[in-house]
């Protein structure tokens, strides 16, 4: 069945953002706080692998202010463990988030490619829709996508198969109608394929994944699948 909507993730994918720690270095330096990267690093490290079990526990359907909550409170806990009991500095991470980034140099010709070949372009991501927005608009993209799909719009995050169901639902078409392609392996590529989407993983960084699954190294390579 022939592929009508491609939908992108946004973070990894179509922009590129400095590392969690290195956005906490510069704002905090911003701040006249100085803290040894690698001390920022440790207190990123030892929170991280409990980020998805905790977004899980988060009330369904997800709502703006729960998740906007849990970001602020997560980046307060990083600052805490390295000394900075600020919340206001928190909050500030949060805003400033994409201050930083960048779209991939591949971006901008594959988007062409898809306006082209008339494909629908979306983007599914799990920031909240108005930073996906206002980083789009930032990078003079916004005006190439359709639709945005979110946590807070979809009352899902994406790593349950229900967010993807919802976009299927949206365009009421075959899931085999629509193509998304992401960076992350439980985010992207395997809850996007138990709801029936074609799936295929950016793999940037030539990590090492099973033969099965399907992946690129840029998003360029998918015109040759496109064109297929």
């Amino acid at each position: 069945m022939k592929i009508k909507i491609v939908s992108l993730d946004l973070d990894n994918t179509l922009i590129k953002n400095l590392s969690v720690p290195e956005i906490f270095y510069k704002i905090l330096l911003e701040n006249n706080i100085h803290i040894n990267f690698e001390t920022i690093s440790s207190s990123w490290n030892s929170i991280s692998n409990r980020i998805e079990l905790e977004l899980k526990s988060l009330p369904i359907p997800i709502s703006k202010k729960a998740l906007l909550q849990y970001y602020i409170d997560l980046n307060y806990r990083i600052l805490c463990r390295i000394g900075v009991k600020d919340y206001e500095i928190a909050r500030e991470v949060y805003d400033k988030w994409f201050k930083w980034s960048k779209l991939y140099s591949d971006v901008m010709p594959f988007l062409r490619f898809l306006d082209k070949n008339n494909y629908i372009i979306v983007v599914s991501s799990n920031n909240l829709s108005d930073d996906v927005y206002k980083v789009l608009k930032k990078m003079s993209i916004i005006n190439i996508f359709k639709h945005i799909f979110t946590p807070d719009k979809i009352g899902f995050l994406k790593f349950y198969p229900q967010f993807y169901r919802k976009i299927i639902r949206f365009f009421d078409v075959s899931g085999r109608e629509i193509l998304h392609v992401g960076d992350n392996l439980k985010n992207d590529y395997i809850p996007a394929i138990k709801a029936g989407l074609n799936s295929i993983l950016l793999n940037r960084t030539n990590k090492i994944y099973d033969k099965n699954i399907r992946s690129i190294r840029n998003l360029i390579e998918l015109t040759s699948f496109l064109e297929d």
